[in-house]
């Protein structure tokens, strides 16, 4: 949609990518591959052979985290968003184009997220205040950025975080 849609979006127009703190690098063990993903040379040919040997790992049976990816499909895929918004950010510098989480948002993918029954203690409203804020509010010019509050459950209007 971005490649669709970036080069008809005027100047100073905005995406706002939808992730999550599943994307964060720690859920990585390999530092080669968190420098790759978060290098400033990564384009997205780069960054589509990265996810296809991903699935050549699972496709083969063999378990990714054992070379270093998250151990979770949901994981690899909010890291990919997070760094799509990256390149994304440094092809189209006239554009603001970021990334955030929304937090544990009551929803049903959200409420069965707990496994546990527990019921997530933001409303939609509440998951909305960020990637709202970064569509049409206050993003302070930045642009290639992941956004977040401290915590899942805190509702804020989000901050820039080292993802």
């Amino acid at each position: 949609m971005c490649n669709a849609f970036l080069p008809i979006i005027p100047p100073k127009g905005r995406v706002v990518n939808v992730s999550s703190v599943a994307c964060h690098l720690k859920n990585f063990s390999s530092q080669s591959l968190v420098s790759a993903i978060t290098s400033p040379q990564l384009d997205i040919p780069k960054l589509t052979t990265m996810i296809e040997s991903y699935l050549t790992l699972l496709r083969t049976g063999i378990d990714p985290s054992t070379h270093g990816w998250p151990n979770n499909c949901y994981s690899v895929t909010k890291a990919a968003v997070t760094a799509l918004t990256a390149i994304l950010a440094r092809q189209y510098p006239d554009k603001l184009i970021n990334s955030c989480c929304p937090g544990w948002v009551d929803t049903d993918m959200g409420s069965k997220a707990s496994g546990a029954g527990t019921r997530p203690p933001k409303s939609v409203d509440e998951g909305a205040r960020i990637p709202v804020r970064l569509a049409v509010g206050d993003a302070q010019n930045v642009s290639g950025a992941f956004w977040e509050n401290k915590s899942i459950s805190d509702k804020g209007w989000g901050m820039v975080s080292t993802w």
